[in-house]
């Protein structure tokens, strides 16, 4: 293998290290969400916390090994396994299996995948497995916030007889407010009435006027 190939082949392998550690990294934080929402999901995890258990996950297509330690702090993902620990459970599957029991959560998916290790262990793996899926992180999200705006929202304050009474004394006042202000309308439109009859009148006597000159002008000019 030439220098170029050696070259093309390390930055292969840097690029899918990298695209690796942003998935583990992506997975860690929604299993992180799950675990603070969920109360039924932390009960699930703390047997496997409380012992440090070491799982891991081999898919195939492509081929990607990386262990998830259940700890008491949470769970942590990684690609390499650390000198002082030892495997307690191994999934085996192809990578769309894996991922559609990580993100459905539905039994038949669990079910396809190769479970080993020591029977409790297994079991309590697969009640986990049963307790995570990004559908349940999403509806438990959106239970939190419409919960929280629920609880932000004020409560209408109990009304007495007195607030009703001065809502009552409120609208007599609005009310007899509109009646002056209609007076005051009706005041203004009789007015310009009045003005128009007015102005009516002075025209037409304007008119006469002018007629009267107009005739007036022709005789003595003829």
């Amino acid at each position: 293998m030439n220098d170029h190939s050696k070259n093309n082949a390390t930055k292969q392998y840097n690029i899918a290290y990298t695209a690796l550690n942003v998935v583990l990294v992506i997975i860690e934080t929604l299993l992180t969400l799950l675990l603070r929402f969920d109360g039924n999901l932390r009960r699930a995890v703390y047997p496997l916390a409380t012992t440090n258990t070491v799982l891991c996950i081999h898919s195939y297509v492509p081929n990607v090994t990386f262990y998830a330690t259940f700890t008491i702090n949470g769970i942590l993902l990684d690609r390499q396994l650390q000198p002082s620990q030892q495997v307690d459970v191994t999934i085996n599957g192809f990578t769309w299996q894996i991922a559609q029991s990580l993100l459905t959560n539905q039994t038949a998916a669990i079910k396809q995948l190769q479970i080993r290790g020591e029977a409790q262990k297994v079991e309590q793996i697969k009640a986990f497995l049963n307790g995570i899926g990004v559908n349940q992180l999403l509806y438990l999200i959106t239970k939190t916030l419409k919960g929280d705006k629920k609880a932000d929202k004020p409560k209408k304050p109990h009304k007495t007889l007195d607030d009703y009474r001065e809502q009552i004394t409120a609208l007599k006042q609005q009310l007899n407010g509109e009646k002056l202000e209609n007076t005051a309308l009706q005041t203004q439109v009789s007015q310009l009435q009045s003005q128009n009859k007015l102005l009516k009148r002075v025209l037409l006597v304007l008119i006469i006027l002018l007629l009267v000159s107009t005739v007036g002008w022709g005789i003595c000019y003829f």
